[in-house]
């Protein structure tokens, strides 16, 4: 696996940080990896609409 040498911050209010830590303890994930699983399923969300939106 690449090493993550890129970092990226990103500025929350406190609900929003409560939020995100709850939701990755619930998955047994570190922050962090919560939010890459995310950036993950999105991407893969958007590929699967462009696929479907050029087959129609």
């Amino acid at each position: 696996m690449d090493t993550r040498n890129r970092q990226i911050n990103i500025r929350l209010n406190k609900e929003e940080h409560r939020k995100l830590t709850q939701a990755a303890a619930t998955k047994g994930l570190c922050r962090a990896a919560y939010l890459r699983v995310l950036l993950l399923e999105a991407w893969r969300h958007e590929v699967a609409e462009a696929k479907r939106l050029k087959e129609d």
